[in-house]
């Protein structure tokens, strides 16, 4: 820990990179979930189709 110099600012500005990059994940997440369940839901349709199949 590098304390004296910065006077605890510099751990503020941290925190709120880490939060910063935190909620960029956890959006994009979100986004990539919503933009990939369909054609997930059709490739898990296919497999079932091609096990009735066999």
């Amino acid at each position: 820990m590098n304390q004296g110099r910065g006077g605890g600012g510099e751990e503020r500005l941290d925190f709120l990179i880490f939060y910063f990059f935190v909620g960029i994940y956890f959006l994009g997440r979100i986004l990539w979930q919503q933009t990939t369940i369909e054609p997930y839901d059709v490739s898990r349709q296919s497999n079932k189709h091609l096990h009735q199949m066999f």
